[in-house]
């Protein structure tokens, strides 16, 4: 067409791809319960910090102890880790402060005990960190639900369930959680998590 090889461009009679979003499938507060009930060692802290921050699971994999704050209470997420490759979050509004909730604590400091003189959070068995997330959902995750009887769900519904169950405990403000969540309005809570 810009050659003026021919008049009229023949991809202007194809429809656009209608690009197909996963089912959000939300763990209920029980199925979460159940799962750091059965969870053990690092794997149960991971999870923990999965559902009480709503992080993505590649920013869990790329966070670093220089970034996890216990005496102010805060995390700070500022990369993410995929195929191997660490570099900035999905967004620049993903780049942000996350409180640590009491209830989060425990786990953070169970960690510590485990990894806190290493550069990451969390390391695989060599002592190095996570290529990425997705050998931890295929051998950490995927058996774990099996064990807990719990349908079939993917790993990054740890941050959908943050989301919808901060949304259901009316304490915070949707501004607040899409603040924690790392989007720049609250649009997203409501096209996705309500």
């Amino acid at each position: 067409l810009q050659d003026e090889e021919v008049n009229k461009n023949p991809f202007d009679a194809l429809d656009s791809l209608k690009v197909k979003k996963p089912k959000v499938t939300p763990l209920l507060p029980h199925e979460v319960k159940l799962i750091l009930d059965t969870a053990q060692g690092w794997f149960k802290n991971y999870l923990a910090l999965g559902f009480m921050t709503g992080m993505r699971v590649g920013e869990i994999v790329a966070l670093k102890w220089e970034n996890v704050n216990l005496e102010h209470r805060e995390i700070y997420v500022c990369a993410s880790k995929a195929k191997g490759i660490e570099g900035a979050t999905k967004t620049e509004s993903s780049v942000r402060y996350i409180p640590i909730v009491d209830t989060l604590v425990p786990f953070i400091e169970s960690q510590k005990k485990l990894t806190g003189d290493k550069e990451y959070v969390f390391i695989n068995q060599y002592g190095k960190s996570f290529y990425d997330y997705k050998n931890i959902g295929r051998h950490h995750w995927n058996v774990l639900l099996k064990e807990c009887g719990i349908e079939h769900r993917r790993m990054y519904e740890m941050r959908h369930a943050c989301a919808t169950n901060l949304l259901m405990s009316g304490r915070y403000s949707v501004n607040e959680i899409a603040s924690v969540l790392g989007h720049t309005t609250p649009q997203m809570l409501f096209q996705r998590y309500t």
